[in-house]
């Protein structure tokens, strides 16, 4: 390598080259070319063949995997384990815990926990949205299709064999082929006292 530093671990032919002119520090390069083209981003973990070897400026980025790199040269606080698992705002020193968030299969995270392109979302408050990545309730479900229902309880392995089923569109439907028995009533789980303006119910 031709740079300079300070506490610094580098494994690896053209690990960590960058420039003569510059220097990083307090940075772990394993494999061939990982962090190659670094000038002054410290504070790096870059593991694996190429890895982070687009990386100029950007420091505080975790990248693992087989040429895997930063989603920018000047990306900061980041994590991408093979392109796949991702997070932001990794931040967090000794035992503090980081401000960001964790992406499957996005490397843009829109809340705490985020799966696909919004199609799962858990936020920092306690809303969860499927289908969504703006929950307007706690629980939001939003079907991405038309024909998709929305909720599908089902009695057993036959996915034919549901109950309760809600549309796109909003609309609830009780199946009566495949239920036996089912009650509505003015009460709570217990008969022997009613409360007035709760409905419970069962099937059987």
């Amino acid at each position: 390598r031709t740079q300079e530093g300070v506490a610094n671990t580098i494994l690896g032919s053209y690990a960590g080259y960058g420039d003569s002119e510059d220097s990083f520090s307090s940075s772990t390069l394993v494999g061939y070319r990982a962090g190659f083209g670094l000038s002054t981003g410290s504070d790096n973990i870059l593991l694996g063949w190429q890895a982070g070897d687009e990386l100029i400026t950007g420091s505080r980025n975790i990248i693992i995997g087989y040429d895997i790199d930063a989603r920018a040269d000047n990306s900061a606080n980041t994590l991408n384990i093979g392109n796949l698992i991702f997070a932001t705002g990794v931040d967090g020193i000794g035992t503090d815990l980081s401000s960001g968030n964790v992406g499957i299969a996005t490397a843009a995270p829109a809340g705490l926990f985020t799966v696909g392109d919004g199609t799962m979302t858990v936020f920092a408050d306690g809303r969860i949205g499927i289908g969504t990545a703006d929950p307007a309730a706690m629980h939001h479900v939003q079907a991405s299709e038309s024909d998709l229902y929305t909720m599908l309880v089902s009695t057993g392995s036959d996915a034919n064999q549901y109950i309760i089923s809600v549309s796109s569109e909003g609309i609830t439907d009780f199946h009566q082929t495949n239920i036996q028995n089912f009650v509505v009533e003015n009460r709570t789980s217990d008969p022997g006292d009613p409360v007035t303006g709760q409905i419970w119910m069962i099937v059987e």
